[in-house]
């Protein structure tokens, strides 16, 4: 049998199990409302009411509207990539293209490729009672917008203990089909009327909900991998037991799932009326009706894998009293380590300073683990954690910074691969086979959602967990928070509607998006070009007398006027100098730049607006110069890992050493490339700098 005709045969059984009502025990607290992706003839607006409470959903922004809308990013006018030799983003998909080639349609518009995330979270502290939020996002928008509540699909909501996936998703099925026979939306830049066919290209969520989605059994129990059959074993702890994964030597990736076989078992489980699984599978899924590859399609989100899994589970091994006598532990070395991590000044684009160990561990939040993965770890632990757990722990920290870089080539993906292989064989010798856990053997299968759907932070589910705590904040009561939920969100969803619809002058438009605004956005003083500007004041001042040949030689002429400010927006970054002294807790002056090509480290000490020559206040529109006054850190930068007995690069963790006298550069504001996070510890002459893996992803 075809697997179009069994995911067909799938559906239908899907329908008749999961989607009768007298097969699901539901409980009084269990509610679930559908907000569908079309009214079944246009692209308008969705429109709903909900059982007794008449009460009316509409999702305005709807697929069409998003493509139809002025400031639509022409997915051909971004960068691209060779599929073959890089990833950047899983925007497309090969199935859209290839259905234009085979049927001679009208050519689309680069498709609208979706990703589907649900997660739970609890409600109340005192109930069980949990919220399942369902969305959908389109890849093919710039990841900065894609996660914007005007850009994002919001699909339904399941209110009480886990959903039932049958009942939960059969409303979305008539509309999803609809949208993959294509939708007419007219497109700006071409000026006529286009075909936009949508397909669910892959999904994201949480191990629990992996499994509910999937219809297969839980991440702790046999088979509970999703990308591979092997089955784990039950391991004692002393006072219970443990599902966990050893390594494989003779296959460490495999035997792996293909689509086709998750089909087939659930098929079996079907027909032979089976009541325990087959390799996991439990029965049918909606999911393989929306066209979805259930094998490469389901991503592993390394928020709840890596950073709330691995890296936790690692930290409570080093710093919990409970294992002070094994190899590993850190416990003697906790002030130390403390010590160090509260020094740390990040720049703002983490939003969060270091917090204690010892004192607030149990209350990190998954973007502090980030930081601590990313950043912070190997120079705190550097010098005081065993080489050989330094060593081995610097595996998982390489691979995971490259697997979230702007751009992967294949073969940083086979580098990667390679080296959580060592990790992941290393890890129950190191710290025992009961501790190799789902998410350990997790680890393994990254490379190869990376391979499929593109870099880690692609499918991350910190942007749906950003939305989830939006819509938690919705309830304000403990009677009916499904209803507190539905009508606060489709205010929410109303306003930008209103706001096309309606005609308000320039100061309502601007209260009503400062209201929208997560931050209070930055005082623009003077805009140099359309991605860079001053903030906050100029004032007119004589620079040092050792720069004036400095910015001779930079800019070519003598300027007759200096005006100096202490904060630049660029692009996206708000860059700060060492001279503004109101921010005490935050370094976000220490950049990497290029000059003459070269690329430099330096703490940027103020900016200079220069002037040939002119009579104006500080705000003239004359030919002027923007520059930056950098402290140019004359020091030997190498690797972190440099003496490290492994083949490990690290190239985002840099260790300075100074090297004699201070001196300054003077460059364009423009040839500032990046911040990044400097870290001083209790050698003054030794310091280290640290780079985002990408420019995309922020907390």
């Amino acid at each position: 049998m075809g697997t179009q005709n069994l995911s067909s045969e799938l559906e239908c059984i899907h329908t008749v199990e999961q989607g009768s009502s007298n097969n699901l025990n539901f409980s009084e607290s269990d509610h679930f409302m559908g907000l569908p992706l079309s009214d079944g003839s246009s692209t308008d607006g969705i429109k709903r009411d909900l059982d007794d409470d008449n009460l009316h959903l509409a999702n305005i922004k709807e697929v069409g509207g998003i493509y139809e809308s002025d400031d639509w990013c022409d997915p051909l006018s971004v960068e691209e990539f060779d599929l073959e030799d890089d990833w950047f983003d899983c925007k497309e998909s090969p199935s859209i293209h290839d259905e234009a080639e085979d049927e001679g349609s009208k050519p689309l518009y680069e498709g609208a490729p979706l990703t589907l995330a649900e997660n739970g979270c609890p409600i109340f502290k005192s109930s069980k009672v949990s919220l399942w939020p369902l969305f959908f996002s389109i890849n093919e928008l710039p990841h900065k917008r894609r996660f914007l509540k005007e850009n994002l699909i919001y699909a339904g909501l399941w209110l009480g203990s886990k959903p039932a996936v049958g009942t939960f998703l059969k409303p979305f099925l008539a509309s999803i089909k609809e949208l993959q026979d294509g939708v007419e939306v007219y497109a700006q830049d071409k000026k006529e009327i286009i075909i936009v066919k949508a397909v669910v290209l892959c999904g994201t969520c949480d191990l629990p909900a992996r499994a509910v989605m999937l219809n297969m059994v839980q991440f702790n129990g046999a088979f509970g991998c999703s990308h591979c059959l092997q089955k784990g074993c039950s391991t004692s702890t002393g006072k219970g037991s443990v599902w966990t994964y050893p390594f494989c030597m003779t296959n460490p990736l495999g035997p792996k799932r293909s689509h086709e076989k998750m089909l087939s078992d659930a098929m079996k489980v079907h027909t032979m009326q089976m009541k325990k699984p087959i390799n996991g599978i439990k029965g049918p899924t909606f999911l393989s009706s929306f066209g979805m590859n259930l094998a490469d399609g389901m991503a592993i989100d390394y928020m709840h894998t890596v950073l709330l899994g691995v890296s936790k589970k690692l930290l409570h091994l080093w710093f919990d009293t409970s294992h002070s006598k094994e190899l590993f532990s850190l416990t003697k070395l906790l002030d130390n380590i403390d010590m160090r991590l509260t020094k740390i000044k990040p720049p703002h684009f983490i939003s969060r300073i270091p917090r204690s160990i010892k004192d607030h561990l149990g209350y990190w939040k998954a973007s502090e683990y980030r930081a601590w993965l990313f950043y912070y770890s190997l120079p705190a632990l550097k010098g005081l954690m065993n080489d050989i757990f330094f060593e081995h722990y610097a595996l998982l920290v390489e691979a995971v910074v490259i697997l979230n870089s702007d751009s992967i080539s294949v073969n940083d993906i086979k580098y990667c691969e390679s080296l959580l292989i060592q990790f992941c064989y290393l890890f129950g010798t190191l710290y025992g086979d009961r501790y190799c856990l789902s998410v350990v053997h997790g680890l393994l299968h990254l490379p190869g959602v990376v391979r499929n759907l593109g870099p880690l932070w692609v499918y991350s589910c910190f942007a749906y967990e950003d939305i989830n705590g939006k819509l938690l904040h919705m309830v304000q009561g403990t009677k009916k928070p499904h209803l507190q939920i539905a009508n606060n969100l489709c205010s929410l969803l109303k306003v930008p509607e209103l706001l096309q619809n309606v005609s308000v002058g320039a100061d309502t438009l601007k209260y009503v998006k400062k209201l929208s605004l997560k931050k209070k956005p930055a005082s623009r003083t003077e805009v140099i070009d359309g991605f860079i500007s001053v903030v906050g004041r100029l004032l007119q001042c004589n620079p040092e007398s050792d720069l004036l040949p400095l910015i001779v030689e930079c800019i070519g002429y003598k300027p007759q006027l200096f005006y100096k400010f202490l904060r630049l927006q660029l692009n996206d970054m708000l860059l700060y100098s060492s001279d503004y002294k109101l921010v005490t807790k935050r370094n976000s002056y220490t950049v990497r730049y290029l000059k003459e090509g070269v690329t430099f480290f330096g703490q940027i000490k103020y900016f200079l607006k220069c002037t040939k020559c002119c009579s104006c206040s500080a705000k003239c529109m004359c030919s002027s110069d923007y520059l930056a006054v950098i402290k140019h850190m004359n020091s030997v930068a190498e690797s972190i890992a440099a003496n490290c007995r492994t083949t490990l690069k690290l190239d985002h963790l840099l260790m300075v050493k100074n090297q004699g006298d201070v001196f300054f550069h003077i460059i364009p504001v423009k040839y500032i490339a990046e911040l990044c996070i400097f870290m001083q510890f209790e050698n003054p002459e030794e310091s280290f700098i640290a780079q985002a893996p990408n420019l995309l992803e922020s907390d």
